[in-house]
């Protein structure tokens, strides 16, 4: 079968206000499973197809990210720029589902996706709000003295050290020459899970047998080494925690050491992200791996904005989907109907674009009579601003407003200040 050819004359230069009307377009129709979409529909096709954020003449083709290196180091800057980080912090990966051709796609089968793109996350705990990220893309090590897992915490909790943060972080990355260097050297506590066998670990913990509720402890230089019995054996290590304090949780009344219980609330940030961002996604169905890992990271800009809205407005509560509605609404507010080529008028027919305004559109209509009066009258909405006494007997069918026909009805709808 032929290629369909788009005709020429659709085809121009975009400007911004192009590209707000996309990206509304585009929060509008998040609603839909991401698995079931493709980007061949018509309205999609010609922004996806020139999407493109670097110059391939001037960048490194050692670099697999070249192609959206761009965004990822101005995303990572804007993050860190507009927010101050609480006191607790985790690092953890998340994975985008991906299964086109990719040298650096990952399969992990604890994860839903299991096939797609490893991401590194430097996340608040309370919010869950993204301050750096980083995509694995095949060698995680950046001195040869370091593990792959060390380097990874190093450079993403770079930009917080000496701040006083407290680091979550899970057994894949923690060892106890991590936690001394952070906790002596860069003044910055640590809380994780940590696998029996690292390095340096005490050999005395794996051969201890305890029973359920039980724990024991080893201390040495400020880092506390924690065995604890619940349904298997829970290992932990931590700088900020001298003692193994054990406090109640749950309808159970469960005891637990006060370490495990602050590392359950301090990785609870990155999994918020990922739950919110896994229901309503702008993803759609991409085989060029860059052009969804743009998605992705404009899904995790777009939440940042939203718990950042959350802090300035503490009063309001406004659920995501509302937001990104409201977002979308914003953009598309001001974008005007295009113009095209004029076809003169129809001989017999109708015209094709009549039943265009069936969903969105504004209608007058009488207000509904009462018990007490067949025509009731109420005061005019732009009349009253303007400090006029006048009723009328016309409202919006859809905003349900009080509104004089035809003057004060389109005023109310296309000025701003009305």
């Amino acid at each position: 079968m032929a290629k369909r050819k788009l005709p020429q004359e659709v085809f121009g230069e975009t400007d911004n206000s192009d590209e707000e009307f996309y990206f509304g377009l585009l929060n509008t129709d998040s609603d839909r499973e991401s698995d079931n979409d493709c980007s061949d529909s018509d309205s999609d096709i010609v922004p996806v197809k020139f999407l493109h954020f670097s110059n391939n003449n001037l960048v490194a083709n050692t670099d697999k990210l070249k192609k959206v290196r761009p965004v990822i180091n101005f995303l990572n800057q804007k993050f860190k720029e507009l927010y101050i980080m609480k006191k607790d912090i985790s690092i953890d990966e998340s994975l985008m589902k991906f299964r086109g051709r990719l040298s650096y796609k990952q399969f992990n089968p604890s994860k839903r996706a299991r096939f797609g793109v490893k991401f590194y996350k430097l996340c608040e705990s309370d919010s869950g709000y993204c301050y750096e990220f980083k995509i694995y893309t095949g060698n995680d090590k950046i001195n040869c003295k370091d593990s792959a897992s060390e380097s990874v915490v190093k450079k993403l909790s770079e930009s917080v050290l000496h701040r006083g943060h407290t680091l979550y972080i899970d057994s894949w990355y923690s060892s106890p020459k991590l936690f001394m260097i952070l906790s002596h050297k860069y003044k910055t506590n640590v809380i994780g899970t940590v696998r029996s066998n690292r390095k340096n670990m005490p050999k005395d913990l794996c051969s201890v047998k305890l029973k359920r509720g039980e724990y024991v402890i080893r201390s040495c230089n400020r880092v506390l080494a924690l065995k604890w019995r619940d349904k298997r054996d829970v290992y932990m290590m931590s700088t900020k925690h001298e003692t193994a304090e054990m406090t109640s949780q749950g309808s159970k009344r469960t005891l637990k050491p006060n370490c495990i219980t602050e590392y359950n609330k301090g990785m609870n940030g990155i999994d918020l992200q990922d739950q919110i961002l896994a229901c309503f996604p702008i993803m759609r169905k991409y085989m060029k791996g860059y052009k969804k890992i743009f998605f992705y990271l404009f899904d995790i800009g777009l939440f940042n904005c939203y718990i950042l809205w959350k802090k300035l407005n503490d009063g309001k509560k406004q659920c995501y989907v509302d937001y990104k509605i409201n977002i979308a609404e914003s953009l598309l507010k001001k974008m005007p109907k295009p113009i095209y080529k004029e076809r003169g008028v129809l001989s017999s027919g109708d015209a094709p674009d009549r039943l265009c305004a069936k969903e969105w559109a504004h209608f007058p209509k009488h207000i509904d009579p009462t018990p007490s009066k067949l025509r009731p009258s109420k005061r005019c909405t732009v009349c009253h601003k303007n400090k006029k006494r006048k009723e009328t007997t016309w409202e919006c069918k859809k905003c349900k407003v009080p509104l004089h026909v035809p003057e004060c009805f389109e005023r109310y709808h296309t000025v701003t200040d009305y």
